[in-house]
């Protein structure tokens, strides 16, 4: 077993750290292309918008919606997630909504609790830039790491 350090943290009791920055073991395409459906149909949930508008906000948040393919310009997988959240709320404000921003976060926040949950995650490691994604993943992980480095938030043994 092996420890690893990140920043001024220490995890240990590490057996096995994989990198996986070509996809070869994870699709992050077919993740990211999941995701922002979840998040445009939770969005249009909130609004009573109609189908049509979750195909808009997918478009519009980084997925060519004919091939199902994270775009090269993004913003989904280039840009950060406040990036992609507000090209959603850019839309709602197209639409005549104002003051979006805590419905867009709340419906962000549940899809990401949604898929961890479904994945069975016992620990989420992720970058996060947001306060808020990282306050939620705490109720369910033990470790989340931030900006700054890995936080210990609990023992869920």
């Amino acid at each position: 077993m092996v420890s690893l350090i990140i920043g001024n943290n220490m995890l240990s009791g590490i057996d096995l750290v994989i990198f996986d920055k070509d996809g070869t073991l994870i699709d992050l395409n077919s993740y990211c292309v999941k995701a922002t459906y979840m998040r445009a149909e939770a969005i249009t949930k909130c609004f009573n918008l109609s189908d049509e508008d979750v195909l808009n906000l997918v478009s519009i948040m980084g997925i060519d919606i004919t091939t199902k393919k994270v775009n090269e310009c993004g913003p989904v997988g280039v840009k950060k997630r406040e990036d992609i959240m507000r090209a959603g709320e850019d839309y709602l404000l197209s639409l005549g909504y104002t003051c979006t921003h805590d419905q867009c976060v709340q419906a962000f926040e549940e899809v990401d609790m949604e898929l961890g949950e479904r994945s069975g995650l016992k620990a989420c490691i992720g970058v996060f830039s947001g306060s808020a994604p990282r306050e939620a993943l705490i109720q369910k992980t033990p470790y989340v790491i931030d900006n700054v480095g890995l936080i210990k938030v609990g023992d869920f043994s």
